[in-house]
């Protein structure tokens, strides 16, 4: 049998040749090579459909369909089934999407899940061509592709991500403490010993008393480094304080080094924050800042912190040389995937926009 395309251009299908397609996949006397295709496409979940838009029903359904929702293939000509059997959390932005691009050129692609027979839902990603008449849509040709497995190993490498990043942090706690309890104190003691020494030395001793004294600044500064490496570790002021004063905090640190003018502004500072969002933040800005410090050259740095009715706003910008985020270098090598992942355990998402002025990094994070 000769090959037929399953689109042509924007024109549609026939009913014929659709069912003719098909039909022919799973002929007996069809080559090996489409019964081969004929089980890929089966095994990749592929349903083949088309729908009148007008009547707002199925007129063709691929046979797929009965084992991968559960419903007997004569449903699907029911007028509205497919509507009813949208998943409630998509139902409104799916069908709001289908009025909308039903009234474009050529086709659309989207997303979303239906519920099967036995209350499961199926997510699919559907690929629809619109074939017209006159000035309005006539029939819709599409695939639906059962993406249940990816968005299921999706599912499970989210929460392993979540599950290292607590365990980072839990580790980041431990490392912490310890400094604090025990190197931080140990060296807090060794300082009182030399100070001790510094009294006590003979007024004729002066080069052993200068070397003391140089011992004891040195000692002095390690352990302010610890406590500032404490600090950035695990946060307790964060837990204490809350994400305001840390994030004025980290600025105001960072400006004390001179590397460039940070500025920082919070207006309708974010207060009473889940202690997941809390750290979420601090650590985006925290991994934002080291970012455009180290990489980006810029003289200038501004923070911008504000609270909506639902939603928080985080904004990062420099007057860098910026980078392409495609590169390795941009993307991977500045850690936006790991900002990116601690956003996602928080429904929060980030962009960014790079130029040859600098870069600016967008953060919202809803709060119910």
């Amino acid at each position: 049998m000769p090959h037929k395309k399953l689109y042509r251009g924007s024109t549609a299908l026939t009913l014929d040749e659709m069912v003719s397609f098909e039909s022919a996949l799973h002929h007996p006397q069809y080559s090996p090579a489409s019964r081969t295709a004929t089980q890929l496409l089966a095994r990749a979940g592929v349903v083949m459909w088309q729908a009148d838009i007008e009547r707002r029903a199925f007129t063709y359904i691929g046979p797929l369909a009965e084992s991968l929702f559960g419903f007997p293939l004569s449903r699907w000509s029911e007028r509205g089934f497919w509507e009813r059997r949208l998943h409630s959390e998509d139902r409104s932005r799916v069908l709001g999407q289908t009025e909308n691009k039903s009234n474009g050129k050529l086709g659309y692609e989207m997303e979303y899940r239906l519920v099967a027979a036995n209350g499961q839902p199926v997510w699919l990603h559907d690929t629809v061509l619109i074939a017209r008449k006159g000035s309005g849509a006539h029939v819709l040709n599409g695939i639906m592709l059962d993406l249940t497995g990816q968005k299921e190993i999706e599912r499970q490498l989210r929460e392993l991500s979540g599950r290292l990043i607590s365990t980072q942090e839990a580790e980041r706690r431990r490392i912490a403490r310890e400094l604090h309890d025990d190197t931080s104190q140990r060296l807090a003691l060794m300082a009182v010993r030399l100070d001790f020494l510094q009294q006590v030395a003979p007024a004729s001793s002066e080069r052993w008393l200068t070397k003391v004294t140089e011992i004891s600044d040195e000692v002095k500064g390690i352990s302010s480094e610890i406590h500032a490496l404490c600090d950035r570790l695990h946060p307790t002021k964060l837990e204490q304080l809350g994400l305001v004063t840390c994030m004025k905090q980290l600025c105001r640190e960072l400006n004390e080094q001179k590397r460039c003018q940070l500025t920082v502004a919070l207006c309708n500072a974010p207060s009473g924050l889940s202690q997941d969002i809390s750290l979420c933040l601090y650590r985006v800005a925290q991994e934002a800042l080291a970012n455009a410090l180290k990489h980006s050259g810029a003289s200038k740095i501004h923070v911008e912190m504000t609270r909506g009715e639902d939603m928080i706003r985080l904004s990062i910008c420099d007057n860098g040389h910026g980078f392409a985020p495609t590169s390795q270098a941009g993307y991977h090598g500045l850690g936006l995937v790991s900002m990116r992942e601690r956003l996602r355990l928080v429904h929060g998402n980030l962009s960014l926009h790079s130029s040859s002025c600098g870069v600016r990094i967008e953060v919202t994070v809803p709060i119910s």
